[in-house]
């Protein structure tokens, strides 16, 4: 529909929209910044806690939507909208937080029946469960070089940073090459979340040079 469109529209000149949209993707990792501060602090209880509550609060919401969508509508429904109808073969993609992998690989030519925003909290989900990865990456490599047990900040940011980089680059060059995947592609969009995460860290030093 025009909603697909527009998302169409945006390909084309993709070195502008993914650099547009950055600032509202920084709206999220307000959130995010805040796990990262505490997860820097707390370690893993911090994580266990987070994740316990994000599975509480959003995951019986999201599930629910996705079984009126696919079992209920379409009984309801008659007949049901043809969009519907081609999307439910390929509703997997949905029930395992890959809706935006679904789009790249179709090339956002198919209907979504109202589903493309979607996407961005697929993005969001697997950010979250790729960050616990890092952290435990830091965690391991300075435990076997220094011994130390909690996470150390330079090194977390080092990663943090090197990480950033890597996927700007990454989104920059896809922008010219494959502009779906640099629109709604996990890697191309984490240098947006990655500004969030760096701000946590360094944010306690600049409060204090500045306080």
């Amino acid at each position: 529909g025009a909603r697909l469109n527009a998302e169409r529209s945006h390909h084309g000149m993709l070195g502008r929209v993914n650099l547009a949209t950055g600032p509202l993707w920084l709206l999220e990792p307000m959130t995010f910044m805040n796990l990262s501060g505490q997860a820097v602090s707390s370690g893993a209880r911090y994580f266990r806690h987070f994740y316990v509550r994000r599975l509480l609060r959003l995951f019986p919401v999201y599930y629910f939507t996705l079984a009126v969508l696919f079992f209920v509508l379409p009984r309801v429904l008659q007949p049901p909208p043809a969009e519907l109808v081609a999307l439910v073969p390929h509703q997997a993609w949905y029930w395992l937080y890959a809706v935006n992998v679904f789009q790249v690989l179709t090339h956002g030519e198919m209907s979504y029946f109202n589903t493309l925003h979607l996407w961005s909290l697929s993005v969001e989900e697997q950010f979250y469960v790729m960050w616990p990865l890092i952290l435990l990456g830091v965690l391991v490599w300075t435990r076997r070089k220094h011994g130390q047990g909690r996470l150390p900040r330079v090194p977390l940011l080092t990663a943090l940073t090197v990480l950033t980089l890597a996927s700007f680059l990454y989104a920059s060059v896809l922008t010219h090459t494959a502009p779906s995947a640099a629109y709604f592609s996990t890697p191309a969009r984490v240098w947006e979340l990655g500004v969030g995460a760096i701000l946590a860290l360094i944010g306690p030093a600049i409060a204090r040079l500045t306080g």
